[in-house]
């Protein structure tokens, strides 16, 4: 393998190594720590997902990367093979902002620079989830309001009042005397 084509990828908080393939397409195999994958010989699902021989999921995705001779980040697709395996790629839908869900599960999925971050939010219930009106980073089940892929301790939602602001935007969370402002929280 050419070492010259391997290019270091900060994902999350560790580095994965991703190499551009000569179908110019990058690929990430941590199962199978093989980075010779062709891309070309993965098996398209539905929509961004695709599998290789050996069952591992990928997602095609964009990432930004350093070009020699260009001042500015390219954006390369690549497969992410560094997403959970569980998700149902027939029934995988983006929910807005920063989140998505399966038949089975929701996920907490951030576009990064280089690509979508995809990662399962344990506890959220997938019947009742919802993004919170106006925002991209808040949520909420019967259960549980979340931040990110986190639970705002504290908050039940059949407890809560949600506040909006004139435009419609939820604001603020309210719930025995506690009060989540989005951004901070006041006691």
């Amino acid at each position: 393998m050419d070492k010259s084509k391997k290019k270091g990828a900060i994902d999350g908080s560790k580095i994965t190594q991703l190499e551009l393939n000569d179908s110019s397409k990058l690929v990430d195999s941590p199962k199978t720590g093989d980075f010779d994958i062709d891309s070309s010989k993965l098996t398209h699902i539905k929509n961004q997902f695709y599998k290789d021989q050996l069952g591992q999921l990928f997602e095609r995705t964009v990432a930004g990367r350093e070009v020699a001779g260009v001042d500015t980040l390219v954006s390369i697709e690549y497969f992410n093979g560094e997403i959970p395996q569980d998700i149902d790629p027939l029934t995988f839908e983006p929910l807005g902002g920063w989140y998505a869900k399966d038949k089975k599960n929701v996920y907490f999925y951030r576009p990064f620079l280089w690509g979508q971050q995809i990662l399962n939010i344990d506890k959220a219930d997938v019947k009742t989830f919802e993004v919170l009106k106006g925002n991209y980073k808040y949520a909420k089940d019967k259960n549980h309001f979340y931040e990110d892929s986190g639970i705002i301790e504290g908050f039940v939602p059949s407890k809560s009042k949600l506040h909006e602001d004139k435009s419609g935007k939820i604001i603020r969370i309210t719930c025995n005397n506690k009060s989540f402002d989005f951004g901070f929280v006041q006691k």
